[in-house]
């Protein structure tokens, strides 16, 4: 009723008449683009699941970063290696968002944004995963994980 009373206000040259996308632009070109009635609440749950679900698999995953790179049959790494490569990939896990933010806004949209980052995420969990198997593992998987996955995680 809410959305029918708005409508009535705005002039038919912005209306599409289709009940879920009713607003609707022409550029200059001719370029039609429509409009969700609603859209944040689909956007706001699509994006509070997805962070929910990325925080939960890396507390998951947190603790066992410096088992990993210490054990010999994986990186052989000495514990303060380790420690040293963790929070080096912390570091630079937080300074990535304010890169990926840049690249988001002037090349690819949010939407898009998410749905590539959320895609190489799943991509460095399943990389992760097959590298914690022993007679799956390569010796490029860690230095792969570790310097290139791993800060786009955050």
């Amino acid at each position: 009723a809410e959305d029918t009373a708005v409508l009535a206000d705005i002039p038919e040259k912005y209306k599409t008449g289709d009940k879920e996308k009713p607003w609707k632009y022409t550029d200059e070109k001719n370029n039609v683009y429509t409009y969700y009635a609603n859209p944040m609440w689909k956007a706001a749950v699509f994006v509070l699941v997805l962070e929910m679900l990325e925080r939960f698999a890396y507390y998951c995953l947190q603790p066992e970063y410096n088992r990993y790179l210490t054990n010999d049959t994986f990186a052989g790494m000495s514990v303060a290696e380790a420690s040293s490569t963790i929070k080096l990939m912390t570091g630079l896990g937080y300074l990535w968002p304010l890169l990926s933010a840049a690249i988001a806004d002037s090349f690819m949209g949010v939407y898009t944004g998410i749905l590539v980052t959320s895609v190489v995420y799943i991509g460095a969990l399943t990389l992760m995963t097959i590298a914690g198997s022993p007679s799956l593992y390569q010796s490029w998987m860690t230095p792969v994980y570790f310097f290139l996955w791993f800060p786009l995680e955050f």
